[in-house]
């Protein structure tokens, strides 16, 4: 019989300091860690021990701590926070076993599905192990419809190919589920294989309002050029989908990746009226932004941008119509609006971009600074709004040279390559 447990109040104390916050220290979690140590030696292990081995483990994995979890899972096996600390032990110490311990819970008549996530979990996360993902696989078959199944398979392809066969698999058991919103699978890097999958799905479900437009937004984003025919696809989607869903709450998100697409000027001229008649809506952000191509953006939404963030209060700028506007604007007071962003939000695109536009010294110290807290890849961007701003300096001009030399293929190579061959020819 599965048990439930209170904490003791000192240890209920503590983590509820933790959870207060959105952001430990270092040293704070250091101390929580340590602290926690000294409960599990000095108190014993208790049944309220389970959540604290979860919490520590999200912080270190030591080979003492796994010790404790071993121990825990002994004294109490049926306890509720028992799976997750299996979990845990796993993934950080993946041991004949702690394998078999997964095997025969998975096994096991007593645990449902929903229980039982925590180690469907850290099965997907480890490389194939045949027996585990078997039992992962019989369960899915026994519980297709679980809501569970759509956050615990998004996971890297690259992982490997038998969690995409999971992916597939659920899709294909779910495809005339409308209650099976492949949200968090579209969320995640996906094969051609399961995008085409998801496609199947949102086409039989054409009256699904919930997420769809943020789904097809984030499938474009995520899949490269190369794949026109598979791009092609999903933009012909989104128009569809934004077509019957005027007014869905998500079209803000797929009029925006119809505008960053670059697809018809029928689609760019949908997205300019639906931004106009639903501007007082936080998502209309997202369709504005689009429209504010650094590389040339239409004065309509350049006039937008400025009108929003000039009224809006500090705290209610988007750093995305921020950072954007700065490249296509002269306005004082954007760029003062700007430079408040960076100063409060520390956000380093943004510098890049003020360091182009305004060239001012004290910027370009700092960018100068940034770019030596950085490695070899991401530096492009800092040497780019560098050489942009002083273009014949000869430090930035060496740097530049090195780093290409040694990143040819990066980001930023082919603009920071053109910025030096055309000093060069002047």
């Amino acid at each position: 019989m599965k048990s439930t447990k209170t904490a003791p109040e000192a240890l209920r104390k503590l983590r509820q300091n933790r959870r207060k916050k959105d952001y430990c220290s270092a040293e704070e979690n250091k101390r929580f860690f340590e602290e926690g140590l000294t409960r599990l030696s000095g108190e014993g292990l208790t049944q309220s021990s389970g959540e604290l081995i979860v919490s520590l483990f999200a912080i270190k994995a030591t080979r003492r701590l796994r010790t404790y979890a071993i121990r825990w899972v002994q004294a109490f096996p049926d306890d509720i926070s028992t799976p997750e600390v299996i979990s845990r032990w796993m993934f950080s110490f993946p041991d004949q076993e702690v394998l078999g311990i997964a095997e025969r819970y998975l096994s096991s008549l007593e645990w449902s599905c929903d229980e039982l996530r925590p180690i469907i979990r850290s099965v997907c996360l480890l490389p194939y192990r045949p027996k585990l993902h078997k039992l992962v696989a019989e369960l899915l078959e026994k519980n297709p419809t679980l809501e569970m199944w759509s956050s615990v398979l998004p996971l890297p392809r690259e992982r490997s190919a038998h969690i995409e066969r999971l992916q597939l698999r659920w899709l294909e058991l779910n495809i005339d589920n409308p209650e099976a919103v492949p949200f968090s699978l579209s969320f995640s890097p996906q094969s051609a294989q399961v995008t085409k999958a998801i496609l199947r799905w949102i086409r039989k479900h054409p009256n699904q309002d919930r997420y769809v437009g943020m789904m097809l937004a984030e499938l474009l984003r995520m899949h490269p050029r190369q794949r026109r025919a598979l791009r092609a696809e999903l933009t012909k989607a989104a128009r569809i989908w934004v077509k019957a869903h005027p007014a869905g709450r998500d079209a803000a998100y797929a009029h925006s990746a119809l505008v960053r697409e670059n697809c018809l000027e029928a689609d760019r001229k949908n997205a300019k009226d639906w931004y106009i008649a639903h501007k007082t809506e936080d998502s209309a952000l997202h369709v504005l932004r689009e429209f504010l191509d650094p590389n040339g953006a239409p004065s309509w939404a350049v006039t937008e941008a400025e009108a929003l963030l000039k009224r809006q209060a500090r705290e209610e700028r988007s750093p995305g119509i921020v950072g954007r506007l700065v490249s296509l604007t002269k306005d004082p007071a954007i760029i003062r609006i700007a430079t408040e962003v960076y100063r409060e939000k520390q956000h380093e695109w943004i510098l890049c971009r003020l360091v182009v536009a305004t060239k001012d010294h004290e910027l370009i110290c700092e960018a100068e600074a940034a770019l030596a807290k950085h490695d070899g890849k991401s530096k492009g961007e800092f040497l780019y709004a560098l050489l942009r701003a002083r273009p014949l300096d000869s430090n930035f001009r060496r740097r530049a040279r090195n780093w290409i030399m040694r990143y040819p293929k990066t980001e930023y190579a082919a603009e920071v390559r053109r910025l030096l061959r055309r000093e060069n020819e002047t």
